[in-house]
């Protein structure tokens, strides 16, 4: 029958499917009597597959509760919770076999009417993502399970713009940091920490979950190295990032703390029990409020590593390789900034040609020779 999970408003149904796998998912509703009706609903339709031999129909929830329980080790595993939230909701007791490219469509636009808290429309990156997943799943539940199901979702998610990087200047960096020790003077619990965290990203170009995952096993100060294994990189592939002084800095700063409180800790980021901090998001929006800095979050700084290095001359090839990216696309985001670079660099030849132009009047004279 029908329960509720802790923290959830939802009730919770489950039965057991056509080859005997216990499924509790989400009914997305908070009325027991509507939770009652589909789960009888799920149970009827198991029960006229076996008796009748019945086409076999898999619901939404079928599909999202086995493609998590078996890619649970996914990097977007949380990412993928969150954005399984609106879809459940819209979604929950259909049967997959039996949506079409109109429903999808349904979602879009019902999704794109939705207001947030903030008082803006869902971005429709934050659709495309939701939409991702389903169609993940799907193909998860053909390839790996072998249902025969359709993929409506296929060519229906909103097509994303890509914009040019939020990235910080010198003098925003210096306003944020700023306004993070000013908090850190009023005893907030983390702000002491949003420096180092931020300053390390900005640094090496770390993605936030490297840096506020970091381990003391992966960082060599002597040798000035930090190195990541396959399964620890969004690329999949092993990696390391050169440590320049302020990098080193910072880990030697955060080393002395941890061997003060915390020695036994694994974790480079942590509270001073040793436990490892799971998030700086909230701290990071505070001192960005204060230091009146916008669109600024936690991936930022990463960008602000690239956007500084990229006008510091750096060419775009070697950026991809510090910035560990699988794919040079994705570092020609930066590619503008390079080219604004090139234009102060060019302006140094009016140095050179300085004083060689002929005169106006001479290159009148020759104007009207040549004429």
């Amino acid at each position: 029958m029908p329960h509720r999970q802790k923290g959830s408003p939802f009730w919770y149904i489950s039965y057991t499917d056509v080859d005997g796998k216990r499924l509790k998912v989400t009914s997305g509703t908070t009325v027991k009597a509507e939770a009652d009706a589909l789960e009888a609903k799920h149970r009827l339709a198991v029960h006229e597959q076996k008796k009748w031999g019945a086409s076999k129909q898999h619901t939404f929830d079928e599909l999202l509760g086995r493609y998590f329980d078996d890619n649970q080790d996914k990097k977007s595993h949380s990412r993928d919770l969150t954005s399984a939230v609106p879809l459940t909701a819209y979604f929950t007791g259909r049967v997959v076999n039996e949506l079409r490219g109109e429903d999808i469509i349904g979602y879009r636009a019902k999704r794109a009417a939705t207001i947030q808290d903030n008082g803006r429309p869902i971005s429709a990156a934050t659709i495309a993502k939701e939409l991702y997943l389903f169609s993940a799943a799907i193909r998860y539940a053909q390839v790996q399970l072998e249902w025969d199901v359709n993929n409506p979702v296929k060519g229906r998610a909103p097509k994303i713009r890509t914009k040019a990087p939020r990235w910080l200047r010198q003098d925003e960096i210096a306003a944020f940091v700023d306004a993070a020790v000013g908090i850190a003077a009023n005893r907030h619990r983390t702000s002491p920490l949003v420096v180092d965290y931020v300053l390390l990203m900005i640094a090496t170009g770390m993605r936030p979950g490297e840096a506020l995952g970091l381990t003391w096993s992966r960082v060599d100060l002597d040798r000035g190295m930090v190195y990541f294994d396959d399964d620890d990189q969004k690329s999949g592939v092993p990696g390391s990032i050169p440590l320049n002084s302020t990098a080193v800095d910072i880990l030697k700063a955060r080393r002395a703390y941890c061997d003060t409180r915390c020695p036994r800790t694994a974790w480079v980021f942590c509270h001073s029990t040793g436990e490892r901090i799971l998030s700086l998001k909230k701290a990071i929006e505070t001192a960005a409020r204060r230091a009146k800095l916008q669109r600024v979050v936690p991936h930022t700084f990463r960008h602000t590593f690239g956007a500084q290095m990229t006008q510091a001359g750096v060419d775009i090839r070697e950026l991809k390789d510090l910035m560990r990216h699988a794919d040079i696309r994705t570092t020609m985001i930066y590619a503008h900034l390079a080219r604004e670079s090139g234009r102060k660099l060019i302006n140094r030849m009016d140095a050179v040609l300085k004083g060689i132009r002929p005169p106006e009047a001479l290159r009148q004279n020759l104007d009207s020779e040549q004429g």
